[in-house]
């Protein structure tokens, strides 16, 4: 799973490059980067614009161009290495099913019990342990079932 945290991570650098859009999931999300559309209103802007005894080098022309299709296609990679994530995570937490897990609140209160279902909800694994939801990242230890705890 690590690699593929680098190579989001590197696909957030390339698209940093290609227009000044922050990390993608969080432009995404946000909307505070230069997104598609916003890169189309510029260049609209910028065709109307233009001088017409001296028009833009099409060489320019076509090099922004070029960089509004890589960003397209570095947000659809995005979307899908996002969905990945999320594949990987869900199944990682689905081999708890059965376990005997220990999860922390954040109180720092603990609870042990036997993991019966994993379910993702915004992006996050969680847990279902004497039917009560917990995220999988408070998950402090995991132990094979010995049948006297849990449901």
């Amino acid at each position: 799973m690590s690699s593929l945290l680098g190579a989001q991570a590197g696909v957030n650098g390339t698209s940093a490059l290609l227009g000044g859009t922050q990390g993608l999931t969080s432009a995404a999300q946000n909307k505070s980067g230069l997104g598609e559309d916003s890169f189309l209103k510029l260049l609209i802007t910028q065709l109307q614009n233009q001088d017409p005894t001296q028009p833009q080098d099409p060489t320019q022309q076509v090099a922004e161009l070029a960089n509004f299709s890589t960003l397209q296609e570095i947000t659809n990679l995005n979307t899908s290495l996002t969905s990945l994530l999320q594949v990987t995570e869900i199944t990682q937490n689905a081999a708890l099913i059965g376990k005997n897990v220990t999860v922390t609140d954040g109180n720092g209160n603990t609870n042990s019990g036997v993991v019966s279902s994993v379910t993702m909800n915004n992006g996050t694994a969680n847990v279902l342990i004497n039917g009560q939801m917990y995220p999988a990242t408070t998950i402090t230890s995991v132990s094979a079932n010995t049948g006297t705890n849990g449901n």
